[in-house]
């Protein structure tokens, strides 16, 4: 069924090959890419097969064996229904046909694009959009812009603002998120800070609650820092939410793997190439052969859809390279990483206040090993467990 479709879209010709050695012809079509069907013999010397029009035309090009001719028996498809009426009334017909069938594709919805959006973000406005009716396949002229922003963002508090611009075959939606604001406190629960590093402790200010370490002291990941409680009426102890700021030396360290050498990958002018044609989920390749004989290779895909609701066209080129080796400059590129590294913690925030590197060589490649003493926030609020021991840590 889906050949039928697809002979009857493109063309397709029924060949008549007579003569000797007619295997020939096989081997042309598997070497050149072209698919032959409905094979039928005809005698001993006969042969009827049906291909596709740009096959049949490559056949009748190539130079065969003496002593074999091919003839085309027949022809079928729209390309050869309208070559067969030119000049008659389908000829005046088709180009007005073909421009309401391309006015009506830009009608419709084909594409769904959300704009700098998480995965998260993106999985739930297209789910919202979908509700309402924006998805692929829906007529532009029953979407109601507003309605569909104001419905989504009453849905959704997370979402600031949000409009989905119809352009062409797309719906290109563009968002804001709503920055949340910070959770309120019960009063009538307690908190205290504890450390989220390991860390030297070079600044440390209690603007609720009691300190508990002094600038200077090495603390633990999560080791008590404020502690939520006051004193009150001299014996008697009132908990409170411990707040305050408090800095830490840490230690930040990463490590990346350099290859000595760089592979170049040079094209040396051989391809393969595979066509196929997808339409919903019905999928028809149009070559025979899927291996591919070049020990490297790279591949190129191009997608191409010729009218929005029409079967997706791919062609992916196998292309055959050369690869070869140059030796990269580790200086060069170890002074890269650093960079990028330390420039990674500035933009944090954090005070550097020491750097160091290691090389460390494993033949085909080189570790570097990054190590900068940052000044930076070690605290974190978390609400209290009465009776705890403060003075310990609480992982």
């Amino acid at each position: 069924m889906k050949l039928k479709v697809i002979d009857f879209l493109f063309g397709a010709c029924k060949i008549k090959a007579t003569g000797t050695f007619l295997e020939r012809i096989i081997n042309i079509a598997t070497q050149k890419g072209i698919f032959l069907r409905s094979i039928t013999t005809s005698g001993e010397k006969s042969i009827t097969f049906t291909v596709s029009r740009r096959g049949a035309e490559m056949l009748l090009n190539e130079p065969l064996c003496e002593g074999i001719e091919i003839e085309i028996v027949e022809k079928s498809g729209l390309p050869y229904i309208f070559s067969a009426r030119k000049g008659r009334r389908v000829a005046l017909f088709a180009p007005l046909l073909i421009m309401v069938f391309l006015f009506l594709s830009t009608q419709i919805i084909w594409h769904v694009n959300v704009i700098d959006a998480t995965r998260e973000e993106e999985e739930l406005i297209l789910a919202e959009l979908k509700k309402l009716g924006v998805k692929k396949g829906a007529f532009k002229f029953t979407i109601d812009q507003s309605h569909v922003k104001n419905r989504i963002l009453i849905d959704n508090p997370s979402l600031m603002w949000l409009w989905v611009d119809l352009k062409g075959a797309s719906a290109i939606v563009k968002f804001a998120p709503r920055d949340m604001a910070p959770p309120l406190y019960d009063e009538n629960e307690f908190y205290n800070v504890y450390s989220t590093r390991d860390a030297v402790i070079t600044k440390i200010t209690a603007t609720n609650g009691v300190a508990k370490v002094k600038v200077g002291d090495t603390v633990l990941k999560g080791q008590l820092l404020i502690e939520g409680t006051m004193p009150e009426d001299g014996e008697s102890i009132k908990y409170i939410h411990a707040t305050g700021e408090v800095l830490g030396s840490v230690w930040e360290e990463k490590t990346v793997i350099i290859p000595k050498k760089k592979e170049i990958r040079t094209p040396n002018g051989e391809k393969v190439e595979h066509l196929s044609i997808k339409f919903k989920n019905f999928l028809v390749k149009l070559y025979i052969n899927s291996s591919i004989s070049y020990p490297d290779y790279d591949i190129i895909e191009n997608n191409r859809i010729i009218v929005p609701f029409g079967p997706l066209f791919t062609k992916k080129e196998y292309i055959a390279v050369d690869v070869t080796y140059e030796e990269n400059n580790i200086p060069l590129m170890q002074k890269a990483y650093e960079s990028e590294f330390y420039a990674s913690l500035t933009d944090k925030g954090y005070s550097i206040n020491y750097k160091e590197s290691l090389i460390n060589d494993k033949g085909d490649s080189v570790h570097l090993t990054m190590r900068a003493l940052c000044e930076e926030p070690v605290a974190t609020e978390r609400r209290m467990n009465l009776g705890e021991n403060y003075s310990g840590t609480d992982n």
